[in-house]
């Protein structure tokens, strides 16, 4: 007799574990002018992650064009 397989009969959802399906769990924060900017669900305010982001960078940037511009 044969011991029968845990894995046997259990329904598996291919889409879950398919590594190239990335529109899983993801929610829209913007849509402008047919960019679409995602984040995952379970993020908190990823409209204000993503500004500081953004405000991050650029004050990087700018920093780093005064430094260069000094010099």
């Amino acid at each position: 007799m044969e011991e029968p397989n845990p894995n046997q009969n259990q329904d598996v959802d291919l889409e879950k574990t398919d590594p190239k399906n990335n529109d899983l769990d993801k929610k829209t924060i913007l849509n402008f002018l047919g960019v679409e900017i995602t984040a995952p669900k379970g993020m908190a305010n990823p409209l204000i992650k993503l500004s500081g982001l953004l405000i991050i960078n650029l004050a990087l940037l700018l920093l780093l064009r005064y430094a260069l511009n000094k010099g």
